[in-house]
């Protein structure tokens, strides 16, 4: 069961008490608490209400405990999301569903294939990939919050935690498929492959001539093949970034004509 966090719990108290213009001595005397220190550590997530305060506050303020616990179910939705991706045994993840998701309708390639991968920068990097994996994910929950509500159904309740996250992964599944198949998707999938490899050589501006003729260079001894591939190796380095920035340049064209048709045709 997902964990409550007493700090979120301690800001929607602090939140009620104070849109219901109350000082803490007031909704101490209204709950039978046992004075203002006591709302204090509530507030600052020190220490949780007992049950018994915590139907009380809920009462005072007309609002469900549940809420008080873990905030709306959006808020519910997103903690959850983030205490499973950050276990080992994800349910959610559990076959790379909200990965591949992420991978189609987001930046999460191009951050994954952005990050250095070497010596002391190694653990950063990994911390780097698995935040923007969180971020990223809670992002699209967000976003997509009543398509989700609505595809989980009387699935989606408080303290639900297992069935929500296999019903969430179905979603993220079934949504990566129906992305994966259309411009956007596509163009993503193109990129993302784009950018996860790259030739050996990058740059070599000579001509096997070049290098044969320049007896000082220790290339001059080289085979041919062997210069050769480098300079279509230099060649394949300039299309692949021409490549990346043409499909960006197109993703962008299509967004911004998108918006352009959806507010000519809005009625």
């Amino acid at each position: 069961m997902l964990k409550i966090n007493k700090k979120g719990v301690g800001n929607r108290i602090f939140n009620l008490r104070k849109s219901n213009n109350l000082s803490m001595d007031d909704l101490a005397g209204r709950i039978g608490a046992g004075g203002k220190s006591t709302i204090n550590t509530w507030e600052k997530g020190v220490t949780l209400p007992r049950p018994s305060f915590l139907k009380a506050i809920a009462s005072e303020f007309n609002v469900s405990v549940n809420y008080l616990k873990y905030g709306s179910l959006n808020n519910y939705l997103d903690d959850l999301v983030r205490s499973d991706l950050a276990n080992n045994s994800s349910v959610l993840d559990e076959d790379k569903d909200v990965e591949n998701y992420l991978l189609i309708a987001t930046d999460f390639g191009n951050i994954k294939n952005g990050a250095p991968y070497s010596g002391k920068y190694e653990k950063n990097n990994d911390e780097i990939i698995f935040n923007a994996k969180l971020s990223l994910a809670v992002g699209a929950i967000d976003s997509n919050f009543t398509e989700i509500s609505e595809f989980l159904g009387s699935t989606l309740k408080y303290e639900n935690d297992i069935a929500i996250l296999k019903e969430l992964r179905k979603w993220f599944r079934l949504s990566s498929n129906r992305k994966a198949i259309t411009f956007l998707g596509y163009s993503r999938i193109y990129m993302n492959s784009l950018e996860e490899i790259s030739p050996s050589v990058l740059v070599f501006n000579d001509s096997v001539e070049q290098v044969k003729e320049n007896k000082k260079s220790y290339m001059s001894k080289w085979p041919v093949e062997k210069i050769l591939d480098m300079v279509y190796q230099a060649k394949l380095s300039d299309w692949q970034l021409k490549a990346i920035g043409e499909l960006g340049e197109m993703r962008t064209e299509y967004e911004q004509e998108l918006k352009k048709l959806k507010e000519k045709y809005k009625n």
